[in-house]
């Protein structure tokens, strides 16, 4: 205890509470690295959803079709891969339905002022399609990812008679697949994007116009 005692005297301090702030400083910087590295995928809808339906009496079913303009940031400083892509879209008795998905390149159905809009996001056109997946992400990047995503639903799904099967405002579960089986999910909507700042904005531009006219 002697020895003890005597080589706890010969410690300088201030040597020793620089030892500590740099070990807690090391732990501190590698828990942010770390953080860093985890692989993080987001998904965020870059232009309003656009639909088109089709109803097949004979079948009994209609036809749904639905553009989803999206775009897949990479937030890690790792590099990370799009595997595939699964979706659902909400229903008006609150249910999910699976979609079959079509990548595409087809980016002039989000262009304004385009024409003849819902007839041709309701046919699968004769363009050519991207490769389909895996996408390399490189690390802090994104990825556009233009989507068109088909579901059939039974027809009087809809009991108010319109026979409109899909809830609104468009809500979609999207689902990425990455490396090592991970699964992103995330659920996009038409009332909310980029473009509810911007409808925002110039209706308070329509506001102060009709004020300063009164």
């Amino acid at each position: 205890m002697s020895l003890l005692a005597s080589a706890m005297q010969n410690v300088d301090p201030l040597s020793l509470s620089g030892s500590g702030a740099a070990l807690v400083a090391t732990f501190y910087f590698w828990l942010v690295r770390a953080n860093r590295e985890r692989p993080r995928l987001e998904t965020h809808l870059v232009n309003k959803m656009l639909m088109h339906q089709r109803t097949n009496e004979e079948k009994g079913v209609v036809h749904n079709t639905i553009h989803a303009r999206v775009g897949v940031a990479n937030y890690s400083i790792m590099p990370n891969a799009i595997i595939a892509v699964t979706a659902e879209v909400k229903r008006v008795d609150g249910t999910w339905g699976l979609c079959d998905v079509e990548y595409t390149t087809d980016l002039q159905f989000f262009t304004a002022g385009s024409g003849n809009v819902s007839q041709a996001i309701g046919e699968r056109l004769q363009t050519e399609l991207p490769d389909p997946p895996p996408y390399n992400l490189s690390p802090m990047q994104t990825c556009p990812l233009p989507l068109r995503l088909y579901h059939d639903a039974p027809v009087g799904m809809d009991k108010s008679g319109n026979n409109d099967p899909i809830a609104r405002p468009f809500q979609v579960r999207l689902t990425i697949h990455a490396l090592s089986h991970q699964r992103f999910k995330t659920e996009i909507s038409n009332d909310k994007g980029p473009w509810t700042d911007i409808e925002e904005a110039r209706k308070r531009a329509e506001e102060g116009a009709k004020a300063s006219a009164s």
